[in-house]
């Protein structure tokens, strides 16, 4: 085969964000996600446009963009498959996209959609780890408070009778006991830099090694309690949420559920009208707390039939026979038959 290097080829344009969803208001700005092939150039010199960039922001007086902002990205065709097959909500939206939120599509699209369907899987980290962000950014769960509560009655205890500057080693029974009894603590052996194991008190993701004194743990636990309070507080009084993020998770963690059970997700959101109005406001927190902590709990317990994992033959398979039309498509001339010799031979 002979070199026949083919310049970047857009396969799709799909409309993106709440245009997408269903949850678009006159203030909304316009979103734009795709994919392309790579220009046969860049794929042979191992530097493909993986992500290709052609937004523009439009910002009003307080910085915030307005309605006339553009946000368009595309993605190489072996980005997109590789970010389908680590769950990547950004590409299963574009995947599912309704025919009529196709702004533009070459003929390859219905045929790499198709096959692209192939590679989804229950890995769903891509959604999972912001839900689980936003659920525990605003919503602190009463157990996470009331094992925060507990080990700084531990701590205050051993305070008064060891003193504050004696080790946590002092009380490494309790603090294994304590451990064993909350779900939300653990003790952990953590090697230092040097490659030395110390020994941890693992509370709500806060860690302190035994070497600590009891003192700077009790310090360090009792500003976990005070950050979880404030937040709680402003939560139940509404003050201080961002509503806007709130109804991303709780839309991301829908669409979680529905691809894991169904291998689908529908467009625009049947939920639409309630997530504008989580959007909005509309809701306390108190209302939707319990609603986000569930569905990002059940995203641990989902039997779903999708495959464990996409292997990477499976993604190959899809993007080698695409990357090779890009740069080598017309067929070279036939290989000589007999030895040809570009220098003098010496006589036998």
């Amino acid at each position: 085969m002979a070199f026949n290097l083919q310049p970047i080829s857009k396969i799709v344009t799909t409309v993106h964000g709440s245009h997408l969803y269903g949850t678009s208001t006159p203030e909304s700005d316009r979103d734009y996600k795709g994919v392309h092939l790579p220009s046969g150039e860049a794929i042979l010199l191992q530097r493909p446009e993986n992500v290709i960039d052609e937004s523009f922001l439009a910002k009003d007086a307080f910085d915030r963009n307005t309605g006339e902002a553009v946000d368009h990205q595309s993605y190489s065709v072996g980005k997109f498959c590789r970010m389908l097959a680590l769950g990547d909500g950004v590409a299963t939206e574009i995947l599912f996209a309704p025919d009529d939120c196709i702004v533009q599509a070459s003929p390859e699209w219905p045929v790499l959609r198709e096959a692209a369907r192939g590679l989804l899987n229950r890995e769903i980290k891509g959604f999972t780890g912001y839900c689980k962000q936003q659920a525990s950014k605003y919503g602190i769960k009463g157990s996470r408070m009331e094992a925060v509560e507990k080990l700084l009655m531990l701590l205050d205890a051993a305070v008064q009778k060891h003193g504050p500057k004696a080790r946590l080693e002092l009380i490494e029974s309790e603090l294994r006991d304590f451990a064993n009894r909350i779900e939300m603590a653990s003790i952990q052996t953590i090697d230092t830099a040097h490659g030395v194991p110390m020994v941890h008190i693992e509370c709500c993701d806060r860690k302190m090694a035994l070497r600590s004194q009891i003192g700077e743990a009790a310090r360090v636990y009792s500003a976990v309690w005070n950050n979880y309070g404030k937040r709680a507080r402003a939560a139940k009084d509404n003050e201080g949420v961002d509503w806007k993020a709130i109804s991303h998770a709780v839309r991301v963690a829908r669409q979680a559920h529905e691809l894991l059970l169904t291998g689908v997700i529908t467009f625009p959101r049947p939920d639409a009208e309630e997530l504008l109005a989580i959007k909005q406001g509309k809701f306390s927190y108190k209302e939707v707390q319990p609603v986000l902590e569930q569905l990002v709990d059940d995203l641990d317990t989902i039997e779903s039939s999708l495959p464990e994992e996409t292997s990477e033959a499976a993604i190959d398979e899809i993007v080698l026979p695409r990357y090779l039309k890009q740069t080598c498509t017309v067929p070279a001339a036939p290989l000589p038959t007999e030895s040809v010799y570009y220098f003098p031979q010496p006589a036998i």
